[in-house]
């Protein structure tokens, strides 16, 4: 368990630096390019097109799908995602894949000539393939913004437990001065022997400071009876 803490505080550390949101960054963008040029070698494998067209492709496939991908990071995941709200950021995602789809379709009609051979079956099925990769990979990019919130939630909690226990310790600390208590003991000791009673009162008074301080002092209300009875 302490382990685990001592992990997640470090890693609530590692997120405040620019090094893991660049890392984070970096990551998504390999995720893209490899992703679009995965698209475009398969739609010219498909249709045998020439190198520049598939380039002016790729460049309106990397450029979309990136706005793409920070729109579900920066806009979809905080404001559905982590709000518990899934309907949502399904239906959200589902609404980027189908606008995606009909840019790339545009992109395609637009680039190529679609050989008559290519039939409606098999423009659908691939449709329906593309939007469903579309969508897992849209949806597996809200790892890197959840980690990130996880992270920052480690690293809360693993704070507000070091206040918390500071400030415990600072009150147990003040309710009992040390001092208080040696000078306090040492006259009673003094005044056993000369004068008795006076000793008694003292550590009968001793007494009722400790148990008020153990009793009282951890509640949140005190009556204002017992603190005057306290303080006479």
């Amino acid at each position: 368990m302490a382990l685990l803490k001592e992990i997640n505080k470090k890693i609530g550390t590692q997120i405040q630096t620019g090094g893991f949101h660049r890392m984070g960054d970096l990551l998504l963008l390999c995720i893209i390019v490899v992703l679009t040029m995965e698209m475009v070698y398969n739609t010219g494998s498909v249709h045998g097109r020439l190198t520049n067209a598939r380039f002016y492709e790729w460049m309106a496939y990397f450029i979309v799908f990136t706005c793409a991908v920070y729109i579900n990071a920066r806009l979809l995941v905080p404001r559905f995602l982590l709000r518990n709200k899934l309907s949502g950021y399904f239906a959200s995602i589902g609404l980027c894949v189908f606008l995606l789809m009909l840019f790339i379709i545009l992109v395609q009609n637009t680039l190529y000539d679609v050989p008559k051979s290519y039939r409606l079956t098999s423009l659908c099925f691939n449709i329906a393939g593309n939007m469903l990769l579309l969508g897992l990979t849209i949806a597996s990019t809200s790892v890197v913004p959840l980690f990130r919130c996880w992270a920052e939630n480690s690293r809360r909690v693993s704070e507000l437990e070091k206040t918390t226990a500071e400030a415990e310790l600072q009150q147990l600390k003040s309710q009992i001065n040390p001092h208080f208590l040696f000078n306090t003991l040492n006259n009673a000791n003094i005044k056993a022997e000369q004068e008795p009673q006076l000793a008694y009162a003292i550590l009968s008074r001793l007494e009722n400071l400790l148990g008020y301080q153990l009793s009282e002092s951890s509640q949140e209300k005190v009556l204002i009876r017992n603190e005057i009875s306290f303080l006479l």
